[in-house]
């Protein structure tokens, strides 16, 4: 099974973490699908599942070079003629410093 990045909204959630991007591969690609069609109106279900597919693939490969409970910030830009999309990893500060805002858990207990 193929390891995906979690995706957690820092704002005043920041405890939160959302599940879906965790799942296993294919049961992530086909409401990545629909939302891809729905959403941005892709031209039909089919090229839909390859772009939620590829996306998913791209995801297991960028988080298989970070070791687990790393956070990843990834913007992407957009114009006329492709994406640009820009991967960096966000350093945890130093516990003397800082409060602790986020920690892993396992799957299994979040049922």
């Amino acid at each position: 099974m193929k390891n995906l990045a979690r995706t957690i909204r820092l704002d005043v959630s920041d405890a939160n973490v959302f599940p879906v991007a965790a799942e296993q591969f294919e049961a992530a690609v086909e409401p990545l699908a629909t939302h891809l069609f729905q959403a941005y109106g892709a031209p039909g279900l089919l090229d839909a599942m390859a772009a939620a597919r590829q996306e998913i693939e791209d995801m297991a490969t960028l988080s298989a070079a970070h070791p687990v409970g790393a956070l990843l910030a990834i913007e992407r830009a957009l114009d006329n003629q492709s994406i640009t999309e820009r991967t960096r990893v966000v350093e945890a500060p130093s516990e003397e410093f800082h409060a602790r805002i986020w920690a892993l858990e396992d799957d299994e207990t979040h049922g």
